[in-house]
């Protein structure tokens, strides 16, 4: 069966209630929600819109495994005689997974600005330095990746690289 597709509001409230339940602990169920749609409804439609690309990048990756399950059923059925060991998950390390990356950071680092305009450029540095590292490593690790496209590079396995993409989320600036 195909999985639903997350909403912005279930993939913030995945990722938010670790931070709820850490600020008080022994929550029930109930309060829990009621405190994630209230910091939800108090979001400003800026701050909502990266959840809702967020949810978008997760459907992306979802309808690709996807695919490739669709392709690894059908090709495992025309080779049905022959005895053959389960296929390794692809990696997902090709271009449209780079664009979606660099897309994201794109956004978030608009993000950043817009809220650098709001309070006039008074940040710490130490902060802007390290919006500036994250930055780095989110743009080289989708780069890195494009090496699988020249073979003549030699570049990382693909199942490495497609370990940092999908690592790259926790550390994205602005997020």
């Amino acid at each position: 069966p195909k999985k639903k597709n997350m909403s912005a509001y279930q993939v913030f409230c995945k990722e938010y209630r670790v931070t709820i339940v850490a600020d008080h602990p022994g929550i029930d169920f109930g309060e829990l929600s009621k405190k994630l749609a209230e910091v939800w409804k108090q979001l400003p439609e800026k701050d909502k819109l990266i959840w809702k690309q967020k949810a978008q990048y997760l459907q992306h990756k979802q309808n690709k495994a996807e695919a490739t399950t669709v392709k690894r059923k059908a090709s495992s059925a025309e080779g049905a005689g022959k005895a053959r060991a389960s296929p390794a998950k692809a990696p997902e390390t090709e271009p449209i997974d780079v664009a979606a990356h660099l897309q994201l950071l794109g956004e978030s680092l608009s993000l950043i600005g817009h809220r650098l305009q709001e309070t006039e450029g008074m940040v710490a540095v130490s902060g802007s330095l390290s919006v500036l590292l994250d930055s780095i490593i989110c743009a080289l690790g989708p780069l890195a990746c494009l090496t699988t496209q020249l073979p003549e590079l030699n570049g990382c396995p693909k199942q490495v690289l497609s370990n940092t993409l999908d690592n790259i989320a926790y550390i994205m600036p602005g997020l």
